[in-house]
């Protein structure tokens, strides 16, 4: 009867075990190894011992079952890596999915700053309940909408939206300008925090805007530098507008500041220009007028211009993530 030889499992395939050291085979019979039915070796079983050439006879069986075994490894490793990654992004918009859609977040916030100007806030979660809660959650669960501001006093961002404890994630900077760190808050607040609105807004005679529009005095020294975008703004509008009396070029400085903000988020951050684009997220301006408390929501079709605009840019940023 013909038979055929097969090695055990437990010979690896190192070169040191190969060399000039005898390996025992197993005698199977040829129709039972067609059939796949592989008999092991029994310890009363009296095998002959053969020497390294026999070895090379059986090399490019042996090579082929290697390779194989090492395609079906990485295949299996892309495949796992695959489940994660799809998992990471369901994980991701399921976080978006959970909170309310960013148009009706919107339009609370636009009630919330209705209530405020009436004087008949609710103060919605403000109790010691909630507080003990944000002790123990994750605000990604809670907040709804990230709002860049001006640092002024005079500019509570809770209040005059009338919310609470991990509604809002909240970022402070004077002038309400939007650059590196500014940048990297919001996105903290998008991608972190899973807020499906941004807010970038300015406010009736802003310090920081007023600064460069009278100039004419000396400021500690690292104050020019923050205010560098602003002066960027005022020109501009100086040189489209030169008719205007210094409280129109305020007024009109401090909406155009909104504006240039929000462009400097859109070309500088590939990933909120992303959300944005996808509907996940929606961004808007507005001024926020210091006498009557009401928010003057600007042009949501300029903004839509901005974020075309800047996804055209060839400077834009188009990296999401870091290196």
């Amino acid at each position: 009867m013909e038979k055929k030889l097969i090695f055990f499992k437990n010979i690896s395939y190192g070169r040191r075990d190969f060399a000039g050291k005898k390996r025992q085979l197993q005698y199977i019979n040829k129709s039972k190894f067609r059939k796949g039915n592989f008999q092991r070796h029994l310890p009363n079983q009296n095998l002959p011992a053969v020497n390294f050439p026999l070895w090379k006879k059986c090399k490019p069986m042996i090579r082929k079952v290697f390779i194989m075994k090492r395609i079906f490894a990485v295949s299996v490793v892309i495949a796992a890596l695959n489940v994660v990654l799809c998992a990471g992004d369901a994980a991701h918009g399921d976080k978006f999915s959970r909170k309310p859609a960013p148009e009706k977040i919107f339009a609370e916030l636009k009630n919330g700053n209705e209530r405020f100007v009436v004087d008949k806030c609710s103060h919605p979660n403000a109790t010691g309940d909630r507080r003990l809660l944000a002790s123990e959650k994750n605000q990604g669960d809670y907040a709804v909408a990230t709002v860049l501001g001006c640092s002024d006093s005079r500019v509570p961002l809770e209040l005059i939206f009338d919310a609470g404890i991990m509604d809002l994630f909240v970022v402070r900077v004077p002038g309400n300008i939007c650059q590196g760190d500014e940048i990297g808050g919001i996105e903290y607040g998008v991608h972190h925090a899973y807020t499906p609105v941004v807010v970038v807004l300015g406010h009736s005679d802003c310090g920081a805007v007023t600064a460069v529009v009278k100039g004419g005095h000396k400021l500690e020294r690292n104050i020019p530098e923050l205010l560098k975008p602003i002066h960027k703004v005022v020109k501009e509008v100086r040189e489209k507008k030169p008719n205007l009396d210094e409280k129109e070029l305020l007024a009109l400085c401090i909406r155009e500041n909104v504006y240039y903000e929000i462009k400097m988020l859109f070309e500088r951050s590939a990933a909120i220009r992303k959300v944005v684009r996808s509907g996940k997220v929606m961004l808007a301006g507005g001024v926020y007028d210091l006498r009557s408390g009401k928010v003057e929501w600007l042009d949501s079709d300029r903004v839509a211009k901005i974020l075309k605009e800047a996804e055209a840019d060839d400077s834009r940023e188009t990296k999401e993530f870091e290196d």
